[in-house]
Order: structure tokens, then sequence, then C-alpha cells
């Protein structure tokens, strides 16, 4: 009643089962957010402001429950709205960052979804998620030519300050982009 929310500004995806998104479908997703956005191809500065303003509600506050990083849902008292809530628990900007990537995947890809009705499509989802996040914080060409090959710990901490997300988050990145094997990884 008393708040002007800025105009909701997400991917539309219309996905009614979890096994039916692709990978190529979560890059997509993940490019067109960066595009909606306009956060061009380098590093997110502030992706906090950028999920506010393009019409997500996040909140953060402690929750004092070890599992629980992030959640994410559409509110329908605020008129469909998304809505994030992340822990701040831990207290760690890198993972936050993350977490919120993470939840915006949840948003875009899993709306018309049903809760997963048992862990093996919970895990599929939650992959998803990752998988998301990862490619909106890290996108594939631009991360990828920034990499130093052979990839070792000190070229990926030096990354790991200018993109703001973990050295195991870039690691779990080069993997999806097939830049380090499984026994690399």
């Amino acid at each position: 009643e008393y708040v002007d929310f800025p105009r909701l500004n997400l991917p539309l995806r219309s996905f009614i089962r979890a096994d039916q998104i692709t990978g190529a479908d979560i890059e997509s997703a993940a490019e067109e957010c960066r595009s909606l956005w306009r956060l061009g191809r380098g590093p997110i500065q502030d992706l906090m402001l950028a999920a506010e303003g393009a019409g997500v509600v996040v909140v953060r506050e402690e929750t004092n429950i070890p599992v629980i990083e992030g959640l994410s849902c559409w509110s329908e008292e605020l008129g469909g709205r998304p809505l994030v809530h992340l822990s701040s628990d831990k207290a760690n900007g890198f993972r936050s960052r993350f977490d919120l990537a993470h939840e915006i995947g949840h948003l875009v890809l899993h709306k018309h979804l049903p809760a997963p009705p048992d862990k093996e499509t919970y895990n599929l989802m939650e992959k998803q998620a990752h998988l998301f996040a990862g490619a909106l914080l890290l996108p594939a060409q631009t991360f990828a030519d920034e990499v130093r090959l052979p990839v070792n710990l000190d070229g990926l901490l030096a990354l790991k300050q200018r993109w703001g997300v973990s050295v195991a988050a870039m690691l779990m990145r080069l993997h999806v982009l097939r830049i380090l094997s499984d026994d690399e990884k």
C-alpha cells in the first residue's frame, strides 16, 4: 500500500518439470538476466542492488539455522512479487552473493514448478540453481578468458577478488565449462 516497488524484470521461463531444464536453458536464462539488468559481461558490482532494481524483494537476517542459507518464493500477498530471504549467519560476502544468485535461479527456472515431490527432484532443482548462479556470476566467455592455464590456486585467488566469487564456485564453473576435467577439479 505504501511502497512502489520497481517493475518486475526477470527472464520468463515456463518450465513445468525440473527434468525438462537443460544446461543450455540455464546458461540462456542467466545471460538473459544479465542483459535485462544491463550488467555487462564482467563482474557484477552489487548483485543485491541489481536484484532489487529488478523488483525482487531481498531480506537478510540471522536465522540461527545452519542449514538455511537462502530461501525464495513468489508472494501472492505482494501481487506475485518474488521474495528472497538470505541468512547472514555466516557473515561471508562471497557465499552470500552466490546464495542470492542461487535463489534468483530458483525464481527464474522454477517459478511454475510444484514443490519437489521427492529427494531426487529436490536435488536436481538445487543443482540447477547452483548452475544458474555460476552462469550469472561467471559468464562463460568473459570468465574463461581471464583464467590462466594451467589453473592454479594463486590464479584463482586473484580472480576471487575481481569476480567476488569463492574459489570453490570458480572450480565448479570451470568444470561446467570443460576447462577442468573431473580429476583436475
